[in-house]
């Protein structure tokens, strides 16, 4: 056309850019909304042509690299949760979700677009997932990463808590957490006839103590799985009285 064209564009210009024969123009936008955008020329006198001089703008949204997630600290803690972990990778978004084994972490904090701290939900015990998901719907696992184990045992009281340095004396101890196959040692040697009467009750029998002191002996139940309760000086060994059983001759 000797006149020359146009554009005129949905969102993108407002205001119709003019170009005459022969010319150019330059249009600089930022395109901040994604979508089609249909364009056409504006000036209606640019001859027959004038409805062809249209088409469409497409505005495709960013995708943001999907994260990725390459360790965590601690790997373990207590089914019960309460273990706050830090898991490292990379593309974390700002209100980015944590799942120990399906089950959504709290207190979740991205402190930065590698690492996020996350309290760790109660689960049952063994290994699970981690999953992050980002703001924008992607995510990343890192699987059987986080392993659940049994709490801990503990040790309240050992009864009688006073016996023979010559060993044998049956004593109860009372606690929590002890399991099936747990085992004792006070003052470092293994107690014998350990029975594991329930996860807050073990019977022992005391083994053979100092030969010539009196000595208060850490009590320490250790469980398969390698948790271990002391209790020190709970149990204090004791000379035993002097006393005569015999006479010969009589």
């Amino acid at each position: 056309s000797t006149i020359g064209h146009g554009i005129l564009m949905d969102t993108y210009i407002g205001d119709g850019v003019d170009c005459p024969r022969g010319g150019s123009e330059s249009i600089q936008f930022t395109a901040t909304t994604a979508g089609s955008f249909a364009f056409i020329c504006n000036v209606p006198t640019c001859g027959t042509g004038h409805s062809l001089m249209s088409g469409s703008l497409t505005v495709v949204k960013a995708v943001n690299p999907a994260p990725t997630v390459s360790g965590i600290a601690p790997a373990n803690g207590s089914q019960n949760g309460g273990t706050v972990v830090t898991i490292n990778g990379t593309g974390f978004l700002s209100g980015a979700t944590v799942k120990f084994g399906g089950t959504p972490a709290t207190n979740v904090f991205v402190t930065s677009s590698t690492s996020i701290d996350a309290t760790a939900p109660a689960h049952a015990a063994g290994k699970v997932d981690i999953v992050v998901t980002n703001s924008d719907g992607q995510s990343a696992t890192l699987a059987q990463s986080f392993t659940y184990a049994l709490p801990g045992p503990t040790i309240s009281s050992i009864d009688p808590n006073t016996g023979s340095t010559s060993g044998g004396t049956p004593v109860t101890i009372t606690g929590t957490g002890f399991q099936t196959g747990a085992t004792v040692t006070i003052g470092a040697l293994p107690a014998t006839n350990v029975t594991v009467v329930s996860a807050t009750s073990i019977t022992a029998v005391t083994p053979l103590g100092p030969a010539t002191e009196q000595l208060a002996a850490d009590v320490v139940v250790t469980n398969p799985d390698a948790t271990q309760a002391t209790a020190p000086g709970a149990f204090i060994y004791v000379r035993p009285p002097l006393a005569v059983v015999d006479i010969s001759p009589n």
